[in-house]
């Protein structure tokens, strides 16, 4: 689990992002052109230090063969744990837009936050996808379905769930299968066959 620590940061860098937004805006008695800078910046800085870092970390699980399913299960959590900040950003955007008050730059910043995030936290998901379709856990066509799902909001977070029981499912029918081809020995057949070799003669 160590080794996971960047999705860690992403789990919680969105919610972040959020309080510093909220704080911006309610400290300077609204929407301003000062709060929306400081919630630009503060996105930028999440982008490059916690959005880029977190894609480049699941290519490196890529080349490192991490284990599909436990790729997986991080795209999974991921998806899962960013459901309230979607939950949030939507609400938002519906009651910025009923007063009026919605502008095309909040509009971009909004769509952006999303997808970006959407991007970051996917790049689990499609490395884990690339290696399950590798490891022979899933199938062409549903590696190619999946991956295609995880580039669009709701179905990214559907996907994430079944293709993630898909290839826990394939690991465990994989081990048990190996534990059934593993040879056994007979206990009773070797006892009786050490007590029918003859006993060694006394030297005189």
């Amino acid at each position: 689990m160590k080794r996971y620590y960047p999705a860690f940061f992403l789990i919680a860098a969105p919610y972040i992002f959020l309080l510093i937004a909220i704080l911006a805006i309610v400290l300077d008695d609204g929407l301003s052109n000062s709060a929306l800078n400081i919630t630009v910046i503060s996105y930028l800085v999440m982008v490059a230090f916690i959005f880029l870092p977190n894609i480049i970390f699941a290519i490196y699980l890529l080349v490192k063969k991490g284990e599909s399913t436990r790729i997986l299960f991080w795209d999974m959590v991921l998806k899962l744990s960013h459901i309230p900040f979607f939950i949030v950003i939507l609400t938002v955007g519906i009651i910025l837009s009923l007063l009026l008050t919605f502008t095309i730059s909040l509009l971009l910043l909004l769509v952006a936050v999303d997808y970006l995030l959407l991007l970051a936290t996917s790049s689990y998901g499609i490395i884990g996808i690339v290696r399950a379709r590798k490891e022979k856990q899933i199938s062409l066509a549903s590696a190619i379905v999946h991956i295609v799902l995880h580039l669009i909001f709701v179905t990214d977070v559907i996907s994430a769930l079944i293709v993630y029981l898909q290839s826990r499912a394939a690991k465990r029918k994989k081990a048990s299968a190996a534990r059934s081809t593993t040879p056994r020995t007979n206990y009773r057949t070797a006892h009786r066959t050490s007590k029918a070799k003859p006993k060694p003669k006394p030297r005189r």
